[in-house]
């Protein structure tokens, strides 16, 4: 996989050394699946998304369709806010 993603680097240098230099900069750990850290740090890579929306919903399911909709809309937006604040979070830890 490393010798790929080289590879890959290699002929990106030679279109655009712009990308490349941010590419190699980054470094592999953040782009390519063979480097990434194994431990899970997020529930979305260890569940079926089918089974993460049905969780959330659960409670809404036997309401209205009006109030099923606007019960997932809140728990979308807490998600995403958690999710928004994890990634700040990290990324201020490592600038």
């Amino acid at each position: 996989m490393k010798e790929e993603y080289v590879t890959v680097l290699d002929l990106l240098k030679k279109e655009c050394i712009d990308g490349y230099n941010y590419l190699t900069e980054v470094g592999m750990e953040m782009l390519t699946r063979s480097h990434f850290n194994t431990e899970s740090k997020c529930d979305l890579l260890c569940n079926n998304i089918c089974e993460v929306s049905n969780k959330y919903i659960l409670e809404a399911r036997v309401k209205p369709i009006i109030i099923i909709l606007e019960m997932i809309r809140r728990i979308m937006m807490v998600r995403l806010q958690h999710k928004r604040e994890l990634h700040e979070k990290h990324m201020a830890k490592h600038a």
